[in-house]
């Protein structure tokens, strides 16, 4: 075997530039299927951290006011989201709110872009951070807020505290806890219009200090434990934003009828659409991303292994030379083959070194210029890279085999 390994590098060396074309050719193609991998698993993992909000029987909404209070309940001081437990029949709600306070710093006014998330909705994506930690058990404390927050001219960090002054006189002043911050390429949980709406793609978007207002995001259960858990906390939030409705098992027509017109009469809702809408449109665009990449990766792979297979099959023939004379000294055909395969099998390696090298350099780049969102190499692109070289690989060797086997070297001989 070590005769044969031999031999094979020596191929190599003497049609250096060929197999350095075949093996750059090898390269770009798995960075390709790379590059076409990663963008469809950045989707799919999107697609699968949204996928329960569209399971069930329900309706999306988004609404910048949010509920407004019935005329039955005009100044009786009911929260928000006791009126959705009021009048919203056999319904469970996953929902964004706004904080009903002034936001202090001493005697300093703070403006803020405020998002208090569900927990469930905290626990379906966490974004990227500069400093800090997102919300765990961990690190709660009964009777504060805990804030995730922007890069801010405030000049506020980790570990600083501010306070919300609620709008309602009869509730004390909160101390808020800022425990993170968000890096500046940081996708938080908040609606993103886009065409063809509703999908999983416009539950994210970035945390730009829009109106020139920094981000500070908050986490329901914390206003729950507010007041000594008296349920006074819920009195700081109004449902507002991304809202799910989750209809029970059993729910009746005229119960639906009635669920219906209170979204529209005490919703400002800029968009309303059923959870199965959501889903069929989540999926749509789902598949529409995989048939986007795939004619790119299908049309780059037929290419490449055509002109490398063609290469190595036209260097097969410039061997044969090489090889009768390898025949003469004792060397079978099916050795000879081998020797080819090894030829294959050195360029794959060199082939995947590259890719390798370049993805470390790459990476290397973006943690250089502070780059914390790294593209990774999972199961997906793994796969891909394996089928296409196998594919290649086999590919090659069996043409190559079958150019020797047709050159028959023990005719050559007898030519002589």
């Amino acid at each position: 075997m070590k005769i044969i390994l031999k031999l094979a590098r020596k191929e190599i060396r003497k049609h250096r530039a060929m197999y350095l074309f075949i093996t750059m050719q090898i390269a770009i193609t798995l960075l390709i299927g790379i590059t076409c991998g990663t963008i469809f698993s950045n989707q799919f993992a999107m697609y699968r951290k949204f996928h329960w909000l569209m399971e069930g029987d329900g309706k999306f909404i988004s609404s910048m006011g949010g509920v407004r209070v019935p005329e039955a309940d005009v100044n009786t001081g009911i929260s928000g989201t006791k009126i959705l437990e009021k009048y919203m029949q056999k319904t469970d709600i996953i929902s964004c709110y706004h904080v009903l306070g002034h936001f202090m710093r001493e005697t300093l006014s703070l403006d803020w872009n405020i998002t208090v998330y569900d927990d469930l909705l905290a626990q379906s994506h966490v974004p990227l951070l500069q400093e800090g930690e997102w919300y765990q058990k961990g690190n709660a404390q009964r009777g504060e807020l805990r804030a995730v927050i922007s890069s801010n001219a405030y000049g506020i960090g980790v570990g600083d505290y501010i306070s919300v002054v609620p709008y309602e006189e009869e509730l004390k002043e909160v101390k808020v806890r800022v425990i993170g911050i968000l890096d500046q390429d940081a996708q938080i949980i908040k609606f993103q219009a886009s065409d063809n709406m509703v999908s999983y793609r416009n539950f994210l978007n970035t945390c730009d200090n829009e109106n020139g207002m920094p981000t500070m995001l908050f986490l329901k259960s914390d206003f729950s434990e507010l007041y000594d858990g008296n349920g006074l906390g819920e009195n700081l939030l109004w449902p507002s934003g991304m809202m799910f409705f989750f209809y029970r098992e059993g729910i009746a027509d005229e119960e639906r009828i009635l669920n219906d017109s209170f979204i529209k009469n005490y919703f400002n809702a800029q968009i309303e659409e059923s959870l199965s809408e959501v889903r069929q449109k989540s999926v749509q665009y789902l598949w529409e991303q995989v048939w986007e990449v795939l004619p790119i990766l299908v049309a780059s792979m037929l290419f490449v292994m055509i002109s490398t297979i063609s290469v190595g099959v036209l260097g097969t023939k410039y061997a044969l030379e090489n090889y009768r004379v390898y025949n003469m000294i004792g060397l079978s055909q099916k050795e000879c083959s081998m020797i080819q395969m090894c030829i294959n099998l050195l360029i794959l390696e060199r082939g995947v070194l590259f890719v390798a090298v370049t993805a470390g350099v790459f990476r290397a780049g973006l943690e250089y210029f502070g780059k914390k969102s790294m593209p990774e190499i999972g199961i997906i692109q793994f796969g891909q890279c394996l089928v296409m070289s196998l594919v290649w690989f086999l590919l090659s060797y069996l043409l190559q085999k079958s150019v020797l086997k047709d050159a028959a070297l023990w005719r050559i001989e007898q030519n002589d």
